[in-house]
């Protein structure tokens, strides 16, 4: 992990990959699974011009894969445990 500073009170940091390793469940999982066909199938589905942005159907699928996988039963803590848990980060959340 790298911090820099952004301005006197602002920290950003980056997340290697090389941290977590190639057996973390995670990272297994997202080597597997490619779940970009996902925005192909429903382009046509969305309309730019109209309505509220909709939630990001793929993030969303991974959500309910982490849910299934780690048997947690809340969407609340799921979205805690994305929060805290670096290595799913490391997959796109």
């Amino acid at each position: 992990m790298q911090f820099f500073l952004l301005n006197k009170k602002e920290y950003a940091f980056f997340i290697h990959l090389e941290s977590f390793s190639e057996d973390y469940l995670v990272r297994k999982i997202d080597a597997v699974i490619d779940v970009d066909f996902i925005y192909r199938a429903v382009e046509k589905l969305h309309s730019e011009n109209t309505g509220r942005p909709s939630i990001d159907l793929v993030l969303l699928i991974k959500m309910a894969l982490l849910q299934y996988v780690f048997g947690i039963l809340s969407m609340r803590r799921t979205i805690k445990e994305i929060e805290t848990n670096m290595a799913y980060r490391t997959v796109g959340f």
